[in-house]
C-alpha cells in the first residue's frame, strides 16, 4: 500500500531541541503508512526520528538574491541518519528571527513579500514530495501563510490546519499603530488559510471552541498519534 506524503510547513526547523520540532514528533512520531517532509523557514539544523526529507529557505538568501539570481533561494536536503550529540541552533537562527521587536517584525514580512522565493529550486521540491497532504500551525508572520497558499496551488494535496495559539486576536494593551497594521493583514492572511483548509486541529479544547465559532469550521483536539483519514 502506498504511504501518504505529508509536507509540514513550519517556521522553525523540526528539532526535538525546540517545543516546534518536540510537538510534531509528539503528533506524527507514531503513525504508520505516512511519510514526511519539511519546509521551513531558517537556516538551523532539523533532528527527529521521523522526517528525512527537507527544504530550508532563510532570509539572509533572500536579501542577497533580492535583484539578482532567484534560484540561489532555497536548499533541498535529505537526512537519513539524524544527529544524536546535541547541535546549537542559535547562532544559525536569523537575526530578524532572534528579535522580536515589532519593527523587525515588519522589516522581515516585506523581505519576504518582496523576495523572489518563489523559484525553481521551491517548484522541484514540491514536485518531487508530490504531497497528498499539507499540514501547518496556524502561525502569527504574513510570509507563512502566503508559503501554505502557494505550495497549495502547485499541488493537489488536501490541507491540514493546527491551532496553537491566539494569533488572531487583538492585544488591546499594545499601542503601537504598526502592531495594529501587522495585525490586520495578519488576520486577513489566516482567514484566507482558513478557506483552503479541509482539515482543523486545535491544541485544547477552548482553542477548539472559539476558533470553530469564530471561522465557522469543525475543529477537533490533536492529541499524540492523530490520523488524517478524514482528508
Amino acid at each position: 500500500m502506498k504511504e501518504i506524503e505529508i509536507l509540514v510547513i513550519s517556521q522553525s526547523e523540526w528539532n526535538v531541541q525546540n517545543n516546534t520540532g518536540n510537538t510534531y514528533s509528539n503528533i506524527f512520531g507514531n503513525l504508520k503508512g505516512y511519510r514526511f517532509s519539511n519546509l521551513y523557514c531558517n537556516n538551523a539544523e532539523p533532528d527527529n526520528e521521523v522526517c528525512n526529507k527537507y527544504f530550508k529557505i532563510n532570509e539572509k538568501e533572500i536579501l542577497l538574491n533580492l535583484f539578482g539570481d532567484k534560484n540561489k533561494i532555497g536548499k533541498s536536503f535529505n537526512i537519513v541518519n539524524h544527529h544524536k550529540e546535541k547541535i546549537n541552533n542559535s547562532k544559525k537562527k536569523s537575526f530578524l528571527k532572534r528579535n522580536k521587536n515589532i519593527v523587525f517584525y515588519t522589516i522581515r514580512e516585506l523581505i519576504w513579500k518582496i523576495g523572489n522565493w518563489k523559484n525553481n529550486n521551491l517548484a522541484k521540491f514540491i514536485d518531487e514530495t508530490s504531497p497528498d497532504i499539507i499540514f501547518m500551525t496556524v502561525h502569527g508572520s504574513c510570509f507563512m501563510h502566503n508559503i501554505l497558499k502557494y505550495v497549495k496551488g502547485k499541488t493537489n494535496a488536501r490541507v491540514v490546519l493546527f491551532f496553537s495559539d491566539d494569533y488572531y486576536s487583538y492585544n488591546t494593551n499594545n499601542k503601537s499603530p504598526l502592531y495594529y497594521i501587522n495585525r490586520f493583514f495578519l488576520r486577513k492572511r489566516i482567514r484566507e488559510s482558513v478557506k483552503i483548509a479541509d482539515l482543523f486541529y486545535g491544541a485544547s479544547d477552548m482553542l477548539c471552541v472559539e476558533y470553530g465559532e469564530l471561522f465557522n469550521v469543525k475543529i477537533k483536539p490533536l492529541y499524540k498519534g492523530c490520523r488524517f483519514d478524514e482528508c
